[in-house]
C-alpha cells in the first residue's frame, strides 16, 4: 500500500484497492505494513504511518514516532496552529533523560539526545547524519501544547 501525500488514503499500486485509516488519539494513521526500521527503544519493527498528512514511522509498542526534520517541523506547525497555544505552565523534564541514548534506526549510529530547541520541555533524540528525530510517546502533545514562540 502506497500512502497518497495530502489525502488521507492509502491505495494498492497492485489491484488499485484504497484504505481509509482513522488515525489514534495522537493523530497517528498506522498503515497495515512495516517498515524494515527497528524501533531504538523496545526492538520491534516500527509501523509506517502518517501524522498530518506525512509520512512517519510509528512503533506499535511503546507509541514512538521517527519522522524526518522537515516532517516533524510541518506536524508540529499545523498542530500548534490548530490548538492556538497555551497557557499551562509546563512541566520540567527529568535531567536523567538526557543520559539515554538510542541508535538511530538507520544508520544504527548513536543519535543525539538533547533537549528541543522550541517551546516545550521535552527530550528528544535526533540524528544529524540521517536528518530524523524521534519522539517518545507523549513529547508530540507536550511540544505542541507548550506556550511559547508560534511557528
Amino acid at each position: 500500500m502506497k500512502y497518497v501525500e495530502g489525502r488521507n488514503y492509502f491505495v494498492c499500486e497492485h489491484c488499485t484497492t484504497f484504505h481509509f485509516t482513522n488515525p489514534d488519539q495522537d493523530g497517528v494513521q498506522v498503515w497495515e505494513q512495516h517498515s524494515r526500521a527497528m524501533c531504538p527503544r523496545c526492538q520491534t519493527p516500527l509501523a509506517a504511518a502518517t501524522v498530518e498528512g506525512k509520512s512517519v514511522l510509528h512503533c506499535e509498542t511503546c507509541k514512538g514516532l521517527l519522522a524526518t526534520n522537515g516532517a516533524f517541523g510541518h506536524i508540529v506547525a499545523v498542530r500548534r496552529d490548530r490548538s492556538g497555544g497555551s497557557t499551562v505552565l509546563p512541566v520540567p523534564f527529568d535531567p536523567q533523560e538526557l543520559d539515554q541514548r538510542i541508535a538511530c534506526p538507520a544508520c544504527q549510529r548513536l543519535m543525539d539526545t538533547h533537549p528541543y530547541g522550541g517551546p516545550g520541555p521535552v527530550v528528544v533524540d535526533t540524528c544529524p547524519e540521517c536528518e530524523f528525530i524521534w519522539l517518545d510517546h507523549g513529547e508530540l502533545s507536550k511540544i505542541e501544547r507548550a506556550p511559547g514562540a508560534r511557528w
